[in-house]
């Protein structure tokens, strides 16, 4: 391979990555080792650049590794998306997993990747990162034993299922000495078999709601779920075919009315209306919201298993008050009431927020900070993972033509005060959950027009062997 200049341009290396052709400096650090961090590191050892991954925790699989502190994981968890729409694309799920891996089975697919890429010879695990600070052009990364690392760029991909949000009644009980319930977030909820002998409530209507309050229905003395109002519930299949699976398949150009149309019809005739379930009518059409993927709730709710609530006012003692004026008795309650995202290692102001969500181009790039790069904190309709897949092989095109110099990375650096839509022609809810929410063709649609924008080829394309990578510097503590 003939030797290239620092300032080689893109569009004459865009069929190899030669390690010459970077400056001997230029290095990133990859702040998490669960999926999305995953993601960006294959796709960074692909593109030929240094990086080093810092985990808290002992090994690869971030949420859905139940071990991890502070993981949300729950015995019951299984992936809400199928395997077919839910896999790296050079390293599909073995098929004979079921339809829904069990989050044990997603944490070995994730570990096993990892190794595939050798991605376990560039991660510290054990150390956490307590800051990320300016230094100049550069990065400085401070972890708790007081070492710093500098770094040319950061990617930050830790999530966002890490800092609970705890609704005003729980606080105002929690403050109360006196209070004679549990009460809990779902981060802290793992099995139900501790729910064993309970009367149990759970507060939510998003996906984590919804399979707590099954485990309720099925080891508690009693189980409720307390909703503010009201929900469209997906099963797990319709027609036969894994329901995501389906919804890859959607015509995108349809318009968004006839999609709606015809997913409710489909509904209808196949599960029926919430309301025959006890469930208040949903105020919003389908595919206005995050869709709930639960075969299990209106089962349980339809053998009287579970109970459904109005909205929670107030705990005092054991009791709480519900806001249709009923009241009722209660050992554990339950608060599946979502994550604040933010990164306890980022001062505020490195970050724009809009609504108190960061506010980033692609929900990644930040156009005062363009080498500060956040991955993981989207809603996301189908399948992660390819999402993930797509949005690091950006993250790392993007910093290879930053470290070659090249007119491309300025170019996209000036589209980083753009706010594009990510969700296509969906109309949706204005809720604080919905800013940074993804349809998976739309998203994945502006990622490719990226790739035509600027020329760039999959990194998959670009080697057949991880052996043929040659072997990455370490990165050293300053």
């Amino acid at each position: 391979m003939t030797r290239q200049t620092a300032d080689i341009q893109v569009s004459d290396a865009s069929g190899y990555f030669p390690q010459s052709a970077m400056r001997e400096t230029f290095s990133v650090a990859v702040i998490g080792a669960g999926a999305a961090g995953i993601a960006v590191a294959k796709c960074l050892r692909q593109a030929r650049l240094d990086f080093h991954i810092f985990e808290r925790h002992s090994d690869f699989g971030g949420v859905w590794d139940i071990t991890a502190p502070g993981s949300p994981m729950y015995e019951s968890a299984h992936l809400i998306s199928s395997r077919a729409t839910s896999s790296f694309s050079d390293y599909p799920m073995d098929a004979r997993l079921p339809d829904y891996p069990s989050h044990r089975q997603v944490l070995a697919y994730l570990r096993s990747y990892a190794r595939l890429h050798r991605l376990y010879d560039s991660a510290s695990f054990g150390v956490a990162v307590t800051s990320v600070t300016s230094d100049g052009p550069r990065w400085s990364v401070h972890t708790v034993s007081g070492r710093k690392f500098t770094f040319d760029a950061v990617a930050c991909t830790t999530g966002k299922y890490w800092d609970p949000v705890m609704p005003d009644f729980a606080e105002a009980a929690l403050a109360e000495a006196t209070t004679g319930c549990r009460i809990m977030h779902a981060r802290d909820y793992k099995d139900g078999a501790s729910l064993a002998g309970q009367r149990v409530l759970v507060v939510g209507g998003g996906n984590s709601a919804a399979d707590i309050a099954c485990d309720a229905a099925i080891h508690a003395a009693q189980a409720s779920i307390s909703v503010r109002r009201g929900y469209h519930f997906m099963p797990k299949y319709l027609l036969g075919i894994p329901t995501t699976v389906l919804a890859d398949r959607f015509p995108a150009w349809l318009p968004f009315r006839l999609q709606q149309t015809l997913l409710a019809s489909v509904l209808r005739g196949t599960v029926g209306s919430p309301e025959q379930f006890g469930l208040p009518k949903p105020d919003h059409g389908i595919l206005e919201s995050h869709p709930v993927v639960n075969s299990q709730i209106l089962h349980h709710c339809a053998h009287g298993d579970l109970k459904v609530r109005s909205d929670v006012v107030s705990i005092s003692g054991k009791q709480v008050s519900f806001s249709d004026g009923s009241c009722g008795v209660f050992d554990t309650v339950i608060c599946a009431t979502g994550y604040e995202e933010r990164l306890p290692f980022l001062h505020d102001d490195m970050l724009p927020k809009k609504d108190g969500r960061p506010d980033l181009y692609l929900h990644m790039f930040n156009a005062e900070h363009p080498t500060l790069i956040l991955m993981g904190m989207v809603e996301i309709d189908n399948g992660a993972l390819p999402v993930f897949e797509a949005c690091a092989e950006v993250i790392a095109h993007y910093l290879k033509d930053k470290a070659l110099g090249s007119v491309h990375a300025e170019q996209l650096e000036r589209l980083m005060h753009l706010r594009p839509r990510t969700h296509g022609n969906r109309k949706l809810l204005k809720l604080r959950r919905h800013a940074n929410y993804v349809h998976k063709p739309d998203y994945l649609a502006q990622l490719r027009h990226l790739h035509k924008l600027f020329g760039w080829r999959t990194l998959l394309s670009l080697t057949n062997s991880d052996e043929a990578l040659p072997d990455l510097p370490r990165v050293v503590a300053d």
